[in-house]
């Protein structure tokens, strides 16, 4: 999937950042950086977190699969006067370049969701992380309360004419389930809470379609023909006009917080 965030890598801070960084608050409170830290962010995207853990002193080691995101990282850390506190990796979440117990703490906003072995992501989160160090993941809950998938109606494939691929970034059907998952990966003191994020806007029906070209609905969207794309499309508008009539749409974000910390 790396290649559609590759593309948005320049625009990513002025678009997503808004949704995305949202958490940014949540994380500080819970890790709470300060110097001398070692912190890792992974799947860091263009490093909002990774800023603000080095505007507190810490040090940051940030990995994302994507190249532009991390030589934009790289950038937005020299424009800060931070950068001799980021080493930044292009790399896979589950199989993390850092050695076992090296950092204080370990996060992902948003990031290892994409991880196509979520299991060995929140597996590695917790091996890089020191005895009793903080664990944290945000994660988008369930379809149904989650941008354009949230107009989808219990017919939609037998409107549509054919099914949807799955989308791979909802990985669980409950908190709990997620709870369940960062535990089995290692975690201890595991607790998921629910937040809602800032709401997808569109200034009416006519421009929904805009939420199908963010880089995570177009990778998962690929398979498609141009002929079910327009298809989406045009369903998509339909339902939107039905819920929203003719005037802003607003599709909610729904999140699962889950903290945690690495064994002892």
């Amino acid at each position: 999937m790396s290649h559609e965030w590759d593309a948005v890598a320049d625009t990513y801070e002025t678009t997503s950042e808004k949704t995305t960084g949202a958490f940014l608050p949540r994380y500080l409170d819970f890790v709470r950086p300060v110097a001398g830290q070692l912190l890792a962010d992974v799947g860091c995207g263009p490093g909002v977190l990774t800023l603000a853990f080095t505007a507190a002193g810490a040090r940051v080691k940030a990995l994302d699969a994507s190249a532009p995101m991390i030589e934009r990282l790289r950038s937005r850390a020299v424009d800060a006067g931070v950068a001799h506190l980021v080493d930044a990796f292009v790399g896979d979440a589950a199989a993390l370049p850092f050695d076992a117990s090296e950092c204080d703490a370990a996060v992902s906003n948003f990031g290892v969701i994409f991880c196509a072995d979520i299991d060995g992501a929140l597996r590695e989160l917790a091996r890089v992380t020191r005895a009793d160090g903080a664990l944290m993941v945000s994660a988008w809950s369930r379809e149904a309360e989650n941008g354009w998938t949230s107009l989808l109606g219990p017919d939609h494939a037998d409107v549509l004419g054919f099914r949807l691929p799955p989308r791979p970034m909802y990985h669980w059907s409950s908190s709990d389930e997620f709870a369940s998952a960062c535990g089995r990966a290692g975690w201890v003191d595991v607790a998921v809470d629910e937040a809602d994020g800032v709401p997808s806007t569109f200034d009416s029906a006519d421009h929904i379609g805009d939420a199908l070209e963010v880089p995570a609905s177009k990778a998962v969207l690929r398979s498609l023909s141009e002929s079910q794309h327009a298809t989406l499309r045009a369903y998509l508008e339909h339902r939107a006009r039905e819920l929203f009539g003719d005037g802003e749409v607003r599709l909610p974000r729904h999140a699962w917080l889950a903290t945690g910390r690495a064994s002892l």
